[in-house]
């Protein structure tokens, strides 16, 4: 008797997880529906334009005419977009739509984490970040929902990892992160092996050889946007002192929350590399979500940095907010 009920009751709590979860989805949903009608200006009104002349191209010419109006050559955005233009889906509704899988893969992410649905809340409903991937960055939305995918479902990680390159060229700097981490642990391993014992396990020289390959070729198929990319940031990006002081908050904080320190400065040393070469607008965005991805796990979220982040992020949400609204785009002033 008693272990039936401690089944009926475990069930019942997974069922209301569920809830809550499908209810924060949901939610991001309204929202982005309610607010995104208001963003016309900035780098909205050109995807806009762009999303409408789409309809009714094939899509040879349609890729001609998004790569000319948005100087952008990131396949699984243009795919997506000539998609649904084509089957007469409203812009809205479309992003809309991308912010409930954003918000998908996010909380699916969180779960894996064991983080408190309030934490999940505060992120999703309040984060400054977020609402720069729900309204703003609509490209770079779709590179952080695959970004996430691969996080989630490990097994499909070089799947997810290629889909979300592929949406947008700059997650790149976050998964050089990761393979840095990665060749610099293999080949100190492989250094110490070699003068300890003599001798290399086959299986780590193929890893250490293959990874700079995988990197080659992606760049040898994105080299003219990486460059032209690289180009433009870098004239724009200014070498504030600020952002060398955000990410360098960040790096401290996630070192403090990290249980393994020396993963944490190998993954942050490409990181600040990029802030110093083209600007920390978008690395210092990368820098909060590896932060969450080490913060979040202890006290299920309900700890003092992610809640002082979170306090800051939601006046920068609201300001943001205000600009949408009363000039039509976020960054209105900058």
């Amino acid at each position: 008797m008693k272990r039936e009920l401690y089944t009926k009751m475990k069930k019942t709590k997974k069922l209301k997880f569920s809830i809550e979860n499908a209810i924060l989805i949901v939610s991001v949903f309204l929202l982005s529906l309610l607010i995104s009608p208001y963003y016309t200006d900035g780098d909205q009104f050109i995807y806009r334009v762009v999303y409408e002349g789409l309809q009714g191209l094939n899509l040879k010419d349609g890729y001609a005419f998004y790569i000319f109006h948005l100087d952008s050559k990131e396949v699984i955005h243009f795919l997506l977009s000539w998609l649904a233009t084509n089957q007469e889906i409203d812009k809205d509704l479309f992003m809309a739509f991308s912010n409930a899988v954003l918000a998908f893969a996010a909380v699916g992410l969180m779960r894996k984490l064991n983080v408190s649905v309030w934490i999940m809340a505060l992120l999703l409903l309040t984060n400054f970040y977020f609402y720069v991937l729900y309204f703003a960055a609509e490209r770079l939305k779709f590179g952080f929902i695959f970004l996430f995918f691969s996080l989630l479902y490990m097994k499909r990680f070089y799947i997810f990892t290629l889909l979300s390159i592929f949406s947008h060229v700059q997650v790149i700097i976050l998964y050089g992160s990761i393979l840095f981490k990665v060749l610099f642990r293999q080949t100190v391993n492989l250094i110490i092996k070699l003068f300890s014992k003599g001798k290399i396990k086959k299986k780590s020289l193929i890893i250490i050889s293959l990874l700079p390959i995988i990197l080659f070729l992606i760049y040898f198929a994105l080299s003219g946007h990486l460059e032209s990319k690289f180009q433009y940031y870098y004239e724009k990006a200014g070498h504030s002192l600020a952002d060398l002081v955000r990410i360098f908050a960040f790096f401290i904080l996630t070192l403090w929350y990290a249980k393994n320190k020396e993963e944490v400065v190998l993954i942050f040393i490409p990181l600040v590399f990029s802030v110093y070469l083209i600007g920390g607008e978008r690395i210092n965005m990368m820098a909060y979500f590896v932060f969450l991805y080490y913060a979040l796990p202890i006290r299920k979220g309900f700890n003092i940095g992610v809640l002082i982040t979170s306090s800051y992020f939601l006046f920068l949400t609201y300001g943001f907010m205000v600009k949408i609204i009363e000039h039509g785009d976020g960054f209105y002033g900058y």
